[in-house]
């Protein structure tokens, strides 16, 4: 499978699509959570998004806030691909690009909440280098984190 990496090319539609698309491998689902329309109006808006393309198709989206201009920490807030192309490398190459980005506008660190159920996402963040433990006994998010630049 051939894909190219595109930083900010797609619209709140385009992130709608692939969102509703992803759906159901969010733990828990994300639509249980968030307005879709709203959420993709909002990374569309807000969020550097590390895109995965193929062709003219929006297979993978990696959306991550880079504001914090004075504790120099990026969050990421969502990774997802869509269900024919996971288990292909696309998470991975996102997760790959979105670490060149951040170290480029030298942050010191990236974020990331995952359900602690999500063992498949949990692998990947730590094949890319980050480490975590739970927040709390009655959370089921785990708080992630990989060291960027040295402060």
């Amino acid at each position: 499978m051939q894909f190219n990496i595109k930083i900010n090319q797609s619209s709140a539609t385009d992130i709608r699509n692939h969102l509703g698309l992803c759906d159901e491998r969010f733990i828990p689902r994300l639509s249980s959570r968030v307005d879709m329309l709203e959420y993709a109006q909002k990374l569309a808006s807000l969020a550097v998004r590390l895109e995965a393309w193929e062709s003219t198709e929006l297979i993978g989206l990696l959306a991550v806030y880079c504001n914090d201009q004075v504790m120099r920490v990026a969050h990421i807030t969502s990774v997802s691909v869509v269900p024919m192309r996971a288990n292909n490398g696309v998470g991975s190459a996102l997760i790959h690009h979105c670490i060149a980005y951040i170290t480029g506008l030298k942050m010191y660190s990236i974020t990331l909440d995952v359900a602690q159920q999500n063992v498949n996402a949990i692998k990947l963040y730590q094949r890319h280098g980050f480490v975590g433990a739970a927040t709390n006994a009655h959370d089921t998010s785990m708080i992630m984190m990989r060291l960027i630049l040295k402060s």
